[in-house]
């Protein structure tokens, strides 16, 4: 990997703070990816040249088609990408059998807003992972599956 790995964010609204140090702050070889439908694109301004943009083509609605993003974020050197903080798009990704891994780390802290894992889509596959590494840290548990 680069020694600084280009982020990629799923936008379909692309309402972004174009301000934020990731698109202002990050050196040219590592630009931020911004991965949004059609509709989306045409909506972007032209302050937002700072950063290297991949359109991909929506199913009907503003939701990005994650299956043909990923051809494209290998063509912009993308060989792994990781997925953070949504559900609804692990969820998606799951659904399109895009996941090969999982991890997941537990701590005993209960309370605040719940965080689904994942939220696939309504009619999504029953897609099932294999547990192939697990540690223990003070209190934490850190668990990595494998797609079957």
């Amino acid at each position: 990997m680069a020694a600084l790995p280009a982020v990629a964010i799923v936008a379909g609204s692309v309402d972004l703070d174009w301000r934020l140090p990731l698109f202002t702050d990050t050196p040219t070889t590592s630009r931020p990816i911004v991965i949004t439908t059609e509709s989306g694109a045409h909506r972007l301004d032209g302050g937002t040249s700072i950063i290297f943009h991949v359109v991909v083509p929506g199913t009907g609605t503003d939701r990005v088609d994650l299956a043909a993003a990923m051809p494209q974020l290998q063509q912009a050197g993308g060989s792994t990408v990781s997925c953070e903080r949504d559900p609804r798009l692990l969820g998606q990704l799951v659904d399109a059998g895009l996941l090969d891994e999982l991890c997941l780390t537990l701590s005993p802290a209960v309370g605040g807003d719940p965080l689904p894992i994942s939220v696939t889509p309504d009619g999504s596959t029953l897609r099932c992972f294999e547990l192939v590494d697990v540690l223990a840290d003070d209190q934490s548990l850190s668990l990595r599956y494998l797609a079957t």
